[in-house]
C-alpha cells in the first residue's frame, strides 16, 4: 500500500511539473518532461529516502535471507545520503548528480520489496490493535492535506466549489517586508505533503512492529517515532503558514523543521520523539488474521498512474529567455540559501552586503546614496536599521515590540517613514523623534518635494489600493484595487506600482494629476516591486517571466527589457541608487 501511494504521488508530480509554466512552480528552473522527471528524482530523495529506511527492516525480516539483509543495508546507506548538506536544498529543487545516490537507494528498496512480494505474496488482511485510531488519523491527515493533494495535481483547491470557502489557496499573499506577492498555495509538491507521507509511513509500518525481533523492533520503533514527529512538524509548519498566517490571523509562525539544527525547536522535537516511542511504538501487539480475501488496489492503481504519466509525457518544455544586461547600484533582497540578505549590482555581478542567520529586507537608498535603510530581525524582532553603502556601520533606529519595516527616506534625507504594526510612522535618521503619521498602510513613498505621501492600504481581505495624500490629513487620491507598493518618480509626475489584472501582476505607472494609467509589463507572468532610475528614464523590477524570480530593467515606457540576475534564489524589493 505504501509503495502504491508513493507511486501515485510521484506520477502526480511528474504530470504537474511537466505541464505547468515554470513561473507558477516553486524553486525549479525547468518544466516539460525533463523538468517533471527531475522533480520526481528530488522527490525520491526527500521524503521517500527517509521512508525507505523504515521499509527496509520490514522487508529484510520478511525475506529471512542474508543476501536481502546485506542489500537492505546497502540501500539504507544510500538513502541516508539525503541528510548530507546540499543533497536536497529547498531553495534549489533542480535535480543534481548527488540526488542519484538516495534515489538509487529508494529504487533498490522498491526492488527488494517487489522480490519479497513475488516470493511471499501480498498475503491476507490482518488486524492490529489500534487500527481504528490509525484509520482515523489518516483521514484527518487527508483532510488537512487537501490543498497539497490538489497542488500535487496542479490545481488550487480554493477554486473548487465549497472547499474554496474552507481552505486558503488562490488568495494573494505578501509577507511583511516583501513586495512580491504569491498565491497562498502554489501548484506542485509541498513540504507539508512530504510530512504527510512520512506520518502515514510511520502509522502503517507501526502495524508490523509486533511481528519483528526485539532488536529490529526497538530500532524501527524509534525511527518511526522520528518520522512521526518530523513529519508532523513539517505539516504544522506548512499548514499554519498557509491557512493561519496568510489569513492575517497572527504573525507568529511554527519554526521550520526541514533541516535538523541545534536549536530549541529541535530539542522539543527530540523530547516528542521519546514520548512518541514510549506511548505509541514501544508496545505493539501481534497482527491477527481477519480474512483471506486479497485487496484489489494493486490492480486498480496502474490506471490513474498511467493517465498521469501520459499527461506529463505529451507536454514539452516552455521557457522564455530575456536578453541579459547590466546596471550598477541596484540594491535588492535575495535568499540564495533560504535566508534573506541584501545585495547590490556592480559591474555585472551581485555583491552581498549583509550576512548572518537573520533576514534583511526592504532596502532603501538615502537621497545622497551613502546609506541604506532596511528592515531586519537580527535582534529577534523586525526593526528598522541603517548601514553605509558597503554594508558596514549598521545602526538600529527602532526598538520596540512592534513589527517595524518597509522604510523610505524623505527627500532631504533627515527623516524615514516606515510601517509600525500596519500603521505609518516616521523617525529621524538619527533614531529620535518617532511618531505616527496617522494613517494605516504599507510601503510609504515620499514625493520629491516632501509634501505628499503615497502608500497602499487594504480594502478588504484580498485587495489593496494606493492612497496619495499629505501626512496626518484626510485621505486624498485613491487608486482602485488591486494595486500595491507605489514609488514616486524623480520627475514628480508619475507613480509606478504593482497592478493586478486577472491572474497576473504587472508594473503600472499613473499620473496622480490626470489619473491616466499605463500598463508596462504585458507578459504572461508576474512582475513586482518597481523602482525608478535616478533620471526617471528606466525602471527596475522583479519578475518570474523567465521562470524563477529575477531582477529586470526596462525603459519607463515598458520597452527594452533586460535581465540582470540569474540563479535560483528568490529576489525582492529593489532600490536604485540616486
Amino acid at each position: 500500500m505504501l509503495w502504491g501511494l508513493f507511486l501515485l504521488v510521484a506520477a502526480e508530480i511528474f504530470s504537474t511539473y511537466a505541464r505547468t509554466p515554470i513561473h507558477e512552480l516553486y524553486h525549479v528552473s525547468e518544466n516539460g518532461r525533463a523538468g517533471g522527471a527531475g522533480r520526481v528524482v528530488v522527490f525520491l530523495n526527500w521524503p521517500l529516502a527517509l521512508a525507505a529506511v523504515a521499509i527496509l527492516p520490514v522487508v529484510a525480516a520478511e525475506a529471512r535471507s542474508r543476501a536481502v539483509s546485506l542489500l537492505s543495508l546497502a540501500a539504507g546507506l544510500q538513502c541516508a545520503a539525503v541528510v548530507w548538506p546540499g543533497v536536497v536544498d529547498q531553495a534549489d529543487l533542480d535535480v543534481k548528480w548527488s540526488n542519484a545516490i538516495p534515489a538509487s537507494g529508494v529504487l533498490l528498496t522498491l526492488a527488494l520489496t517487489l522480490a519479497v512480494l513475488l516470493r511471499e505474496g501480498v498475503g491476507p488482511r490482518r488486524r492490529v490493535s489500534g487500527d481504528r485510531v490509525r484509520v482515523a488519523a489518516i483521514v484527518v491527515l487527508a483532510l488537512i492535506g487537501l490543498p497539497w493533494i490538489a497542488a500535487d495535481l496542479g490545481f488550487l483547491i480554493g477554486r473548487w466549489p465549497l472547499l474554496g470557502s474552507i481552505y486558503y489557496s488562490d488568495e494573494w499573499y505578501a509577507a511583511f517586508g516583501h513586495a512580491r506577492a504569491a498565491l497562498a498555495v502554489h501548484p506542485g509538491h509541498h513540504h507539508g505533503m512530504a510530512g504527510t507521507l512520512l506520518v502515514v509511513t510511520a502509522i502503517l509500518l507501526s502495524r508490523t512492529l509486533g511481528d519483528l525481533g526485539p532488536r529490529v523492533r526497538v530500532f524501527l520503533g524509534i525511527y518511526l517515532a522520528v518520522l512521526l514527529v518530523y513529519g508532523a512538524g513539517n505539516i504544522a509548519n506548512d499548514f499554519w503558514l498557509e491557512q493561519i498566517v496568510k489569513r492575517g490571523l497572527t504573525n507568529w509562525q511554527v519554526p521550520s523543521l526541514i533541516v535538523p539544527a541545534l536549536t530549541l525547536p529541535w530539542l522539543i522535537v527530540l523530547a516528542l520523539v521519546a514520548l512518541a516511542y514510549v506511548f505509541f511504538f514501544r508496545r505493539v501487539g501481534h497482527a491477527r488474521l481477519i480474512e483471506t480475501r486479497r485487496t484489489i488496489w494493486p490492480a486498480v492503481l496502474p490506471l490513474p498512474v498511467l493517465a498521469l504519466l501520459v499527461i506529463g509525457l505529451v507536454h514539452g518544455s516552455t521557457h522564455h529567455v530575456t536578453p541579459r544586461g547590466s546596471a550598477d547600484g541596484i540594491v535588492f533582497a535575495a535568499a540564495p540559501k533560504g535566508t534573506w540578505h541584501l545585495f547590490v549590482t556592480r559591474r555585472g555581478a551581485s555583491v552581498q552586503l549583509t550576512h548572518g542567520d537573520s533576514s534583511d529586507l526592504a532596502p532603501a537608498w538615502s537621497p545622497d546614496g551613502r546609506r541604506i535603510a532596511f528592515q531586519s530581525n537580527r535582534d529577534g524582532n523586525w526593526e528598522v536599521y541603517v548601514m553605509n553603502a558597503e554594508g558596514g556601520d549598521i545602526r538600529r533606529l527602532t526598538d520596540d515590540d512592534a513589527q517595524d519595516g518597509e522604510p523610505t527616506w524623505s527627500p532631504h534625507g533627515r527623516r524615514i517613514a516606515f510601517v509600525h504594526d500596519g500603521q505609518l510612522y516616521e523617525v529621524q535618521a538619527t533614531g529620535r523623534g518617532q511618531h505616527s503619521l496617522e494613517h494605516k498602510g504599507e510601503w510609504p513613498s515620499w514625493s520629491r518635494d516632501g509634501k505628499t505621501l503615497a502608500f497602499d492600504t487594504g480594502f478588504d481581505r484580498r485587495d489593496h489600493g494606493i492612497i496619495v495624500t499629505a501626512p496626518a490629513r484626510n485621505l486624498g487620491v485613491a487608486v482602485a484595487p488591486d494595486n500595491r507598493r507605489p514609488v514616486w518618480s524623480p520627475r514628480r509626475d508619475l507613480i509606478a506600482y504593482e497592478c493586478r489584472f486577472g491572474s497576473h501582476w504587472h508594473i503600472c505607472v499613473r499620473s496622480p494629476k490626470t489619473g491616466l494609467q499605463r500598463v508596462l509589463t504585458g507578459h504572461d507572468s508576474d512582475s513586482f516591486a518597481p523602482t525608478w532610475s535616478p533620471d526617471g528614464t528606466h525602471l527596475a523590477f522583479i519578475s518570474d517571466r523567465d521562470g524563477v524570480d529575477q531582477l529586470f530593467v526596462m525603459r519607463s515606457n515598458g520597452t527594452a527589457v533586460v535581465r540582470l540576475t540569474s540563479g535560483q534564489a528568490e529576489k525582492d524589493t529593489p532600490g536604485w541608487r540616486p
